[in-house]
C-alpha cells in the first residue's frame, strides 16, 4: 500500500487544459488573438515553462486562435530548451 498521498499523486497522470487567450471582440476576424491575447499567451507560457511544467502531449483545436495561443506557449518552452509536439485536431466535431 501507498504509505503517504505524496506517492499517490505521483503515480497518477496529470491533465493540464488551457483555454486559448483573449480574441479579437468585434473584429472583423474574430478568430484571432487581440494584442492582450497575445500577450496573455506569451506570459502563461513563460511561468509554465519557469515552474517546470512538462507536456507529454499537447491537443489543440483548429481554430487560429487555438493555434496562436500553443505557439506562444510552445516558444515560451523553446527559449528554455522544453520544446513538446503538437497535434491538432477538431475538438468541435471530436467529442460529439
Amino acid at each position: 500500500p501507498l504509505s503517504n498521498n505524496t506517492e499517490l499523486i505521483s503515480f497518477m497522470g496529470k491533465l493540464s487544459v488551457i483555454r486559448h487567450a483573449q480574441a479579437s471582440l468585434m473584429k472583423a476576424d474574430y478568430d484571432q488573438l487581440s494584442d492582450l491575447g497575445h500577450e496573455q499567451a506569451t506570459l502563461l507560457g513563460t511561468h509554465l515553462a519557469e515552474m517546470d511544467v512538462h507536456f507529454d502531449k499537447v491537443y489543440l483545436g483548429t481554430l487560429k486562435r487555438h493555434q496562436q495561443t500553443a505557439t506562444h506557449i510552445l516558444e515560451a518552452f523553446k527559449t528554455r530548451d522544453k520544446p513538446f509536439s503538437m497535434q491538432k485536431m477538431d475538438v468541435e466535431k471530436s467529442f460529439i
